[in-house]
């Protein structure tokens, strides 16, 4: 069965097994060291509201001679709010505007594929994705296609040979 206390530091209500009794704790949320009370010993709220009545599957455990504590405080409210609009959301971040750029300032661009970020499970679509990316920026603007070749490391430290190309084009 679990302990509920609040931290004496911050108030945050906390919740650990019984099992942890006379032990050290960290305050999930001002990180205050404290030792876990013993239930028995922790101060009854003198204004505490009555307990509010059993619903139908609580007042059948109870009648099976079950346990019905824990799932009576599991819904006890806890102050917390979601919450809730009507409308979209407000955008926090805001994109620039997308501006026209004059053909004839726009500037060089790299872009590198290497083969291996091609691959999955005996599927190579290295081909594909070169061909997609240049029909994307349209043969006018590819100013060269360079094949690169470069090693990586493997997850057992071998060192495997790879290969690539770099598009240079205007955008």
């Amino acid at each position: 069965m679990d302990i509920v206390f609040n931290c004496p530091n911050c108030k945050q209500e906390l919740a650990v097994e019984d099992s942890a009794i006379g032990q050290e704790i960290e305050c999930p949320s001002c990180r205050e060291v404290q030792l876990v009370p013993d239930p028995k010993a922790l101060p009854k709220p003198k204004d505490a509201a009555p307990a509010a009545p059993l619903t139908a599957s609580e007042a059948t455990a109870a009648a099976l001679g079950l346990d019905t504590t824990a799932a009576h405080s599991a819904h006890k409210p806890r102050g917390l709010s979601v919450p809730q609009h009507s409308a979209p959301s407000e955008v926090l971040i805001k994109k620039a505007a997308a501006r026209e750029v004059d053909p004839a300032k726009r500037q060089l661009r790299i872009k590198c594929i290497k083969r291996i970020s091609c691959t999955s499970v005996g599927n190579d679509r290295f081909d594909e994705v070169v061909a997609e990316f240049i029909a994307g920026i349209g043969d006018a603007d590819i100013v060269s296609i360079n094949p690169i070749s470069y090693g990586f490391v493997d997850g057992t430290g071998r060192v495997l040979p790879d290969y690539g190309v770099m598009i240079v084009y205007k955008g």
